[in-house]
């Protein structure tokens, strides 16, 4: 909107006509408040589309509001476990419902139990100040990694005898795959403490594998565009 624009004719001293042009201007600039904009930059304990995350996530996102002085008042997070049941308004994961929060990021996932290598896909909304709600967040990704020491079953640690510390081990292995699509695929990654990944000559990973007398760390790949029938 703008300041009105017909002529008008006061008789006034300098200073009170100067007080009554800003007070029109105040008053034909008037806006209503907009509702705030899908929330983006969707993320996943502070990464965007995870692998391999623990059994209780924690999640974040940008508010997008075009208002000035505004604030997220109100936000609801939705899990489900494919984009179709998130886009038919039926998640089947977690729904948190409406919850009265300022927080934007480190927002603990509280709903039934995620099954280990998993992927699952969420979608969040923002209300502002003024009770206005924006659109659903377009969906994103995560995936749950090994969570217990069974999920490991079947692994073993590939080693051999040696003194020299500045020895390394290459093994190799082939697989052969079937002829239908893949749908995923997850590497799952330990070491003491230098590894590199390659999958058919391409390098999939690489990095450090930490490790304490009570717990080993690993890392997660997704590697499903590296793999083909």
């Amino acid at each position: 909107s703008r300041p009105f624009q017909r002529p008008i004719n006061v008789h006034m001293n300098p200073a009170t006509r100067y007080f009554a042009s800003l007070s029109l201007f105040t008053i034909g600039s008037l806006t209503l408040a907009t509702p705030p904009e899908a929330p983006s930059h969707l993320r996943v304990n502070d990464v965007v589309a995870p692998t391999g995350t623990c059994g209780n996530p924690y999640f974040g996102w940008h508010v997008n509001d075009p208002d000035p002085n505004e604030i997220q008042t109100r936000y609801q997070i939705r899990v489900a476990s494919s984009p179709n049941k998130l886009s038919s308004d039926s998640p089947d994961i977690w729904d948190s419902k409406p919850v009265t929060d300022t927080s934007q990021n480190h927002v603990t996932y509280t709903g039934s139990a995620l099954k280990a290598d998993h992927p699952y896909y969420w979608q969040v909304r923002t209300w502002d100040k003024d009770g206005s709600v924006s659109p659903w967040s377009a969906p994103s990704t995560f995936g749950v990694g090994l969570l217990t020491n069974g999920d490991w079953s079947g692994a073993y640690w590939i080693r051999r005898e040696s003194k020299d510390e500045d020895d390394y081990t290459y093994f190799r292995k082939q697989v052969t795959l079937p002829t239908v699509p893949i749908i995923r695929a997850t590497a799952y990654v330990s070491a003491a403490h230098q590894y590199e990944l390659f999958i058919n000559g391409t390098l999939a990973g690489e990095g450090q594998a930490y490790h304490h007398p009570q717990y080993q760390y690993y890392r997660a790949f997704d590697v499903t565009s590296q793999l083909h029938a």
